[in-house]
């Protein structure tokens, strides 16, 4: 892991102060959300401050703490909520990837929409955050090198090829996929995939695709006891839900004026 949450960890006296940072984090980022969404209707804005904190439940946890994912997605959340502010934008997706480096894959995603967009300012800021990250990564690779000795253990490394099953486990990380299991729990998120597809609003375009190459490298990366990896993408994965609902409310009266 990148030393970026041990050091902070370090400044605060113990384990009480450290959960009660995250708290605060992550209220914030809920709170932040509501001040993103003030221009969506109200039933759409309260679906989706709902959805998000299903998934982002797993901060509150004992343990949560002293897990990566648990800070690094709060910042993620925290970036999305100011996407139309690009310096915090960037600066909550820089900490996010300094913390847990799996969530580059977010600023890949944000920098994926951007160049859709034709925003290319924001796509060659992203792409000066990818590097720094790759010059931190580098500098903390070659720091570790020079404590590491031939008799420590080494990892048995994480390309497992787990599959649909393991995208699938790591999905549970959000309340309401948690109790399923087997056919249900595939059903779930297939119609929570299905509906991100249908999402208008930049902000969800980017949780959408973030959740997607997430599951697409879960497909090869990552062993069975990984699965809480899930908490990186798991607060985003029913966000399309509200537009999905509204999808079929608005295809309704053009079929019935088909027939």
């Amino acid at each position: 892991r990148p030393p970026t949450l041990a050091i902070f960890l370090g400044l605060l006296p113990n384990t009480l102060s450290r959960l009660g940072v995250l708290i605060v984090l992550c209220v914030g980022a809920v709170f932040a959300w509501m001040r993103m969404l003030e221009d969506a209707p109200a039933w759409e804005r309260i679906s989706l401050i709902l959805l998000l904190m299903c998934g982002l439940a797993n901060v509150g946890g004992p343990n949560s703490v002293y897990l990566h994912e648990a800070w690094s997605v709060c910042f993620i959340a925290l970036s999305l909520a100011y996407y139309r502010n690009l310096a915090w934008c960037l600066i909550f997706a820089l900490i996010a990837v300094m913390i847990r480096e799996t969530a580059i894959l977010f600023p890949i995603s944000m920098g994926i929409i951007a160049l859709i967009e034709r925003d290319f300012k924001r796509a060659a800021w992203l792409i000066l955050l990818g590097l720094t990250c790759a010059a931190f990564w580098f500098a903390h690779a070659v720091a570790a090198t020079t404590i590491l000795l031939p008799s420590d253990p080494a990892s048995p490394g994480w390309i497992a090829m787990g599959g649909v099953p393991m995208v699938l486990a790591a999905s549970k990380w959000n309340l309401l996929t948690s109790q399923l299991e087997g056919v249900w729990l595939a059903l779930a998120f297939s119609v929570f995939a299905l509906s991100l597809a249908t999402v208008k609003r930049v902000e969800l375009r980017i949780a959408a695709l973030y959740v997607a190459l997430f599951s697409f490298a879960l497909l090869w990366f990552g062993r069975p006891d990984n699965d809480y990896w899930g908490i990186m993408f798991s607060p985003f994965i029913a966000l399309g839900l509200p537009s999905f609902f509204k999808f079929a409310s608005n295809l309704r009266p053009k079929l019935r004026s088909v027939d």
